[in-house]
């Protein structure tokens, strides 16, 4: 079942499928392990309000793996719902793997990490208003990402000093955004196939994008 998450130093494994008309878990503490066994989480399975998959604030050294995550189909794509949400400057050290976060308002919300550290490997975000959302955080790696159907693929905000490597992209209004003054990012490794927008880069400075191939954009490759 959904429940709160708090007993530090601890692994929780899914052994079912789980939903909620509302937030299903709630990390509340360090050091917490969430091994999904390839299991499913329904949330917000209701109209209005805001809903979490998987929500954080604050605690450190999480690992969040193998599993997939999706609003309910009570609500409207306008509804916010968040796949999974870490926050807050003691959010660091993270391990999320082998999440698939589809039909979410953002699939993946690092926000206000300010000294990260943390990692996300093998992630799928397909059919959210954003599939990757890096707000105002520092200091993460990102690998073999899968971003496909969304309003914008993976979308760095005031972002700073974060490596995304090995980004596959396809028929996103835009694939990849950089913006707000985001710096000192390293994007290696990416295809783009199809969609609106390549890149688009607005008010950042000192990003590198590296070995990356942009095919039939039917936008602005950059």
């Amino acid at each position: 079942i959904c429940r709160n998450l708090d007993r530090a130093n601890f692994i929780y494994k899914l052994m079912n499928n789980v939903s909620s008309t509302g937030t299903c878990f709630i990390i509340g503490a360090n050091n917490v392990t969430l091994d999904g066994g390839g299991k499913t989480i329904i949330y917000g399975n209701s109209s209005g309000g805001t809903f979490y998959g998987i929500a954080s604030t604050g605690f450190n050294y999480l690992t969040i793996k193998n599993l997939s995550v999706s609003r309910g189909t009570d609500a409207v794509f306008s509804d916010l719902r968040y796949g999974i949400y870490l926050s807050g400057s003691q959010s660091q050290y993270n391990n999320i793997s082998g999440i698939t976060a589809n039909s979410n308002f953002y699939g993946i919300y690092l926000k206000n990490s300010i000294n990260s550290y943390s990692n996300f490997n093998d992630i799928v975000v397909n059919n959210n208003s954003a599939g990757i959302y890096i707000d105002t955080s520092k200091y993460s790696n990102f690998s073999q990402i899968t971003a496909n159907y969304n309003n914008k693929g993976i979308w760095v905000l005031g972002g700073e000093f974060n490596n995304l490597n090995n980004i596959t992209t396809a028929n996103n209004n835009i694939n990849i955004v950089l913006e707000a003054y985001s710096a000192n990012n390293i994007v290696n490794s990416f295809n783009i196939n199809f969609g609106g927008n390549g890149v688009l880069i607005d008010s950042g400075s000192t990003n590198s994008l590296v070995n990356g191939i942009i095919n039939s954009s039917s936008g602005n490759a950059f």
